[in-house]
């Protein structure tokens, strides 16, 4: 049975990632892309409210996906499942789209790919590197499909039950000191990408939030994780303002923490309680969202180079533009290479309705 609400958040959280990057194209405090625009400083403050929570949910949501899996799947189903969902779209896209980005790049920074390969002493480390830098998004591909080879191990520690049993009784006090958990994840090991935050999201989605049980004590609480996540966001806004919101002393601040953790609890809720429908729209993003997530970032990224550099734009107008042509060109990607059984594979889309 497939839980809509989960896949209507997912594809919310993968609009709100295309406007996250639109945003951090014209940010005026210290975030960089590929691409950078002229600052437009009210556009900051969309990244101090979605950085803080937006793929550490993401990772939550795959950590109850995941159980949901594993409970009609063989361990051998599983990793075949992951690696046709996970890894082929990721090796997909790092043949297609990392070597024009980073192109891309390198032409806005005045040097050359060229260059870049004869630093190194091998090129296939120039390669590989090349590769790194050209990966986008696609990073949550990656760590999402390495944190999946985890879980059929934890399936095994978890062969009596108990860790189970233990967290179907969670309720708000745990929540609460699972927040701790969310600060030491953000404080600790992060490699770039707040890998083990990622990684004890996913977790807690295994084995806490997956179990029927929790999600509907946290579904009555709804209104009250809303009214607190509003007002933390509020706050966090007032207090950051002017910080990058990928600097260190943003992303470890206990009040950051505290708003990203009652953010990934009311949107749970929220959509638990509130967007669980499956209709026409629904099915629609449904099928799509996945191909927004993989083809938007390139199609970003030229759009910023056009509007920034080749005919600019004031900040104002170009903003619109890098924010939906990018979704444009991704749905129409979606039509096109979701016809093509071959492509369609590589990239784990599903067919058109």
């Amino acid at each position: 049975m497939r839980r809509a609400y989960i896949d209507n958040l997912r594809s919310a959280i993968v609009l709100l990632v295309v406007l996250h990057h639109a945003c951090l194209v014209f940010a005026g405090s210290g975030a960089v892309l590929n691409v950078q625009g002229p600052p437009l400083p009210v556009l900051d403050g969309v990244g101090l409210l979605l950085y803080p929570w937006l793929m550490p949910l993401m990772f939550l949501l795959a950590g109850m996906s995941a159980r949901y899996a594993l409970e009609k799947r063989t361990l051998r189903q599983f990793r075949a499942d992951r690696v046709r969902r996970l890894l082929l779209p990721l090796l997909g896209a790092l043949a297609c789209f990392a070597w024009p980005l980073v192109a891309l790049t390198f032409h806005v920074m005045g040097g050359s790919v060229g260059e870049m390969i004869a630093y190194f002493p091998q090129p296939g480390i120039a390669l590989f590197f090349l590769a790194l830098m050209g990966m986008g998004p696609q990073w949550f591909l990656l760590e999402l499909f390495l944190f999946s080879m985890v879980l059929p191990v934890a399936r095994r520690l978890d062969a009596g039950g108990r860790l189970t049993g233990l967290a179907r009784r969670a309720g708000p006090p745990a929540w609460a000191v699972f927040w701790l958990v969310y600060w030491a994840g953000s404080a600790f090991g992060n490699l770039g990408n707040r890998e083990a935050l990622n990684l004890l999201m996913l977790l807690l989605g295994y084995f806490v939030f997956a179990q029927q049980e929790v999600i509907d004590r946290l579904e009555r609480l709804a209104p009250a994780f809303i009214a607190a996540a509003a007002a933390l966001g509020g706050a966090v806004t007032l207090y950051f303002w002017g910080v990058s919101c990928v600097a260190a002393e943003f992303l470890t601040h206990p009040l950051t923490t505290a708003y990203g953790w009652c953010a990934c609890l009311a949107l749970l809720s929220g959509f638990r309680r509130w967007c669980g429908g499956s209709g026409a729209a629904s099915r629609f993003w449904r099928a799509r969202s996945f191909a927004v997530y993989q083809f938007h970032y390139l199609a970003m990224m030229v759009t910023a180079w056009i509007v920034t550099e080749v005919r600019p734009l004031p900040a104002a107008a170009a903003f619109p533009a890098v924010l939906l042509l990018p979704v444009g060109v991704s749905l129409l990607f979606y039509e096109g290479i979701s016809r093509i059984p071959g492509l369609r594979t590589l990239f784990a889309l599903r067919r058109p309705s």
